[in-house]
């Protein structure tokens, strides 16, 4: 039900041309030539596009080029602002992937072969087989993604109208490396991705703890870590049945089956090769004291805010991206292929606030290999020595075993302005 509800929301306001999490169709809003935002501040833009258009920044907000194909992750160290991770999606709907190196190994069991006469010789057999070097496929974390156009505001007014307790992302080369005036930096929340949340989705929470090893999202992250880095244990992929492998001088009367017992093979995966997410991290502050609501700052920007009770007057909750991991896009179509809206949206959705509710285990492709079945000598009693006749095979591919790693985040409203000119 909850995806159906999704992913309808997602249609109506596609349809309606309205922003995401508008109730009602609205025109998309022109901002007056005063911006109530801070220079500097960086916002996710959620208008829709008209009859199929293009999404473009509104006035006094150019597109933040810098957090294109990055997810935006909260930072309060000088030394992180503006570090990126990964390489930046292209495309539309795309999600991040990752993959890894590894190894594939099998046992060969053998036959007890008989030497004629009563007498039984010794096992004719290879033992374990490999370790042959791999990589696998390139997979996605299991985790969804919305994307949403991103701006950053150029031209600010005489008058920070940005309601208190908003909470935001800086260019930090835009605002001398300080937050804003009347902001501060907003620690509790440095080294998350922020996502949006309803109501009750544990707002400000942090995200549970990760039974992988540390710095794989238990805890804040630094950028400058790679991230997450995981492995995916020894697991069978493939059972490979070989013809049997025939003594090549086998005594009078004994068999001549070395070995023909089907050979499970295994995949091991070592740490991933790239990131698992594309991430840019951003200064993150805190509006600290004020009292205006939101004149002059166009229609549809959005910003973060701690409450359980709802957005600021004048502003309303960004509905259906709640539980998704926000990516930043350019302007609709440009360069990005087929990107025209900010709608879409892939993989599965924290169900907040129980996170334990929907699995995000995701696992790889394992390549088919040729492989090596060698030989093995043995003697029987009595006679002369003889050997188990090997050969290469080619051996099916299959899937690693599967693995859940858990991204941090904190759950935030996402609020949006409503109808402002």
């Amino acid at each position: 039900m909850r995806i159906l509800r999704l992913i309808s929301g997602l249609l109506a306001v596609a349809v309606a041309a309205a922003p995401l999490g508008a109730g009602t169709a609205m025109a998309q809003a022109q901002s007056n030539s005063s911006n109530g935002a801070p220079e500097g501040m960086i916002a996710y833009y959620t208008a829709s596009a008209n009859a199929g258009g293009t999404v473009s920044c509104p006035s006094g907000w150019t597109a933040y080029q810098a957090a294109a194909g990055y997810m935006i992750l909260a930072t309060t160290d000088s030394s992180q602002f503006g570090k990126t991770q990964g390489k930046a999606l292209s495309g539309d709907l795309a999600q991040p992937m990752h993959s890894h190196p590894g190894s594939a190994s099998g046992h060969l069991d053998g036959h007890q072969s008989y030497g004629g006469k009563g007498k039984s010789g010794p096992y004719a057999q290879s033992g374990n087989n490999g370790p042959y070097a791999l990589t696998s496929g390139s997979s996605p974390t299991g985790y969804g993604f919305i994307q949403f156009v991103i701006c950053v505001a150029t031209a600010s007014g005489v008058t920070d109208t940005m309601p208190t307790g908003a909470i935001a992302y800086f260019d930090s080369t835009a605002t001398g490396g300080s937050c804003p005036p009347n902001w501060g930096l907003l620690n509790s929340d440095s080294g998350y991705f922020l996502i949006p949340s309803p109501t009750n989705g544990g707002i400000g929470a942090q995200s549970p703890g990760d039974p992988q090893p540390a710095n794989n999202g238990s805890t804040n992250w630094n950028v400058n870590e790679p991230f997450p880095p995981h492995t995916h244990p020894s697991a069978v992929f493939t059972t490979f049945t070989p013809p049997a492998l025939g003594m090549g001088q086998p005594a009078a009367g004994g068999s001549d089956k070395a070995m023909d017992n089907p050979i499970q093979w295994d995949a091991e995966l070592s740490n991933n090769s790239d990131p698992v997410v594309p991430a840019i991290a951003l200064m993150v502050c805190q509006k600290q004291t004020g009292t205006a609501q939101g004149a002059g700052i166009p229609s549809w920007i959005t910003f973060y805010y701690s409450s359980t009770t709802g957005c600021p007057t004048n502003t309303g909750i960004v509905n259906g991206a709640s539980g998704y991991f926000p990516i930043g896009i350019q302007e609709g179509g440009n360069p990005l292929d087929g990107q025209m809206t900010q709608g879409g949206t892939v993989g599965t959705y924290i169900d907040l606030p129980d996170p334990s509710a929907t699995s995000h285990a995701h696992s790889h492709s394992i390549p088919s290999m040729t492989v090596n079945l060698g030989g093995n000598t043995t003697s029987y009693p009595g006679h002369q020595t003889t050997y188990a006749a090997g050969g290469q095979y080619q051996i099916n591919g299959g899937a690693a075993s599967d693995v859940t790693i858990h991204l941090p985040y904190i759950p935030l409203l996402l609020c949006y302005f409503i109808n402002n000119s």
